[in-house]
């Protein structure tokens, strides 16, 4: 028998977003969490299972870069930051012949939410799109636009360690920075936690154990 929508069911509110990829970071030492952020354990949940579902839901395609523990498919993470790792993602995504747009979603990130993705991956500019939480840029919530990505390969190959930084990545390409009048009406300050410590994690109210 067919499924048929609720009367009031916008569908398109669970299709991914149109051209839009998504690339989630899994790798990074943990070395302040003394496990891996990863595969910590959220409410019962692994943290990159959680992630990498609400990422699939809202982007396409949609990899892990990392330990391969999200449920996404791999991609190797070099091991040498963020930036790096979004390079060989955008490489992998370029390989599977998409030329738009990513999302990037760091694994420690657990709080971001489906509608926050939604929001920056439909946000009407051309540009990279960076939330701005309490005057801090949320590079690793973010929607990178093609020249971003490329960008992206090109620094992580320079061997220029200075310039592998998300950081310097901005500083080459036209960025839209949103702030809490575009994001605040579908998440707070608390959604872009960044949890790198039991500490914040405790801070948060959160029931956690290792993965």
């Amino acid at each position: 028998m067919p499924v048929t929508a609720p009367r009031g069911h916008n569908a398109a509110m669970d299709a991914p977003v149109d051209g839009v990829a998504g690339l989630l970071l899994t790798g990074g030492r943990s070395r302040r969490m003394g496990t891996d952020k990863a595969r910590l354990r959220i409410n019962g949940e692994p943290a990159a299972e959680r992630l990498g579902r609400r990422l699939a839901r809202v982007t396409n395609p949609a990899l892990e870069v990392g330990q391969a523990i999200s449920g996404l498919p791999p991609v190797p993470d070099p091991g040498e930051g963020p930036l790096v790792a979004v390079g060989a993602g955008a490489v992998a995504l370029a390989e599977r012949g998409h030329n738009g747009p990513a999302l990037v979603l760091a694994c420690d990130l657990p709080l971001v939410g489906e509608a926050l993705l939604r929001l920056l991956a439909g946000w009407p500019s051309t540009a990279t799109v960076v939330p701005v939480v309490e005057g801090q840029p949320q590079f690793l919530c973010a929607r990178l636009s093609p020249a971003a990505l490329a960008a992206a390969g090109r620094l992580a190959g320079s061997g220029t360690r200075r310039h592998r930084s998300m950081k310097s990545l901005m500083a080459t390409v036209p960025v839209t920075w949103l702030g809490p009048s575009e994001w605040g009406a579908v998440a707070s300050a608390r959604d872009f936690a960044d949890t790198d410590s039991p500490a914040d994690l405790g801070g948060l109210g959160l029931d956690w154990t290792p993965g």
